[in-house]
C-alpha cells in the first residue's frame, strides 16, 4: 500500500483535525488509498503554533504526546491541485493533495518512513490496524 511520511504536528492534524490538504513541492498522478506515516523528526514542532491552534479551539496534544515514526492513519488521495485553484487555510502548495475518508488508527503502527510516496506491506496494516 502507498504511504507518505508527514512531519508532526501535520500528520496529527490530518488524521484528527481539520487539515484535508497535504502540501508538497511535487505533484503525483497517484489516486487511491494512502497511509499517513508520522515521521521521526521533531523539527516542525513549534509549541507556540500548537498553543495558537489550541486557542482557536483545536484539541491537539502536547508535542511529547504525538506519535513519531509510525503509521497513524489512512485516507484516500483524491486529487492533486495547484495552489492557485484552492482557498483553504491549510493549503499552501505549490501542490495540494486533497485527502478524503481520513481515519485515524487507534494505535500507531511503528515502522520506518520513506521519501516521496513509498510502499508498505499490506500485512503491516492488516495485522496492526485497530481502528
Amino acid at each position: 500500500m502507498k504511504a507518505l511520511t508527514i512531519c508532526q504536528p501535520w500528520a496529527w492534524l490530518i488524521v484528527h483535525g481539520p487539515k484535508r490538504y497535504e502540501n508538497r513541492q511535487w505533484q503525483t498522478s497517484y489516486r487511491g488509498p494512502l497511509l499517513i506515516h508520522a515521521g521521526k523528526s521533531r523539527h516542525c514542532i513549534k509549541e507556540n503554533a500548537l498553543e495558537r491552534w489550541r486557542a482557536q479551539g483545536l484539541v491537539i496534544p502536547v508535542a511529547s504526546d504525538l506519535p513519531f515514526g509510525a503509521v497513524v492513519g489512512i485516507c484516500r488521495l483524491a486529487d492533486c491541485l495547484p495552489i492557485g485553484r484552492l482557498d483553504d487555510e491549510w493549503a499552501s502548495g505549490p501542490w495540494c493533495w486533497r485527502l478524503e475518508n481520513v481515519r485515524a488508527f487507534e494505535q500507531p503502527i511503528p515502522c520506518r518512513g520513506g521519501l516521496r510516496l513509498f510502499d508498505l506491506p499490506d500485512e503491516l496494516v492488516r495485522n496492526g490496524q485497530t481502528a
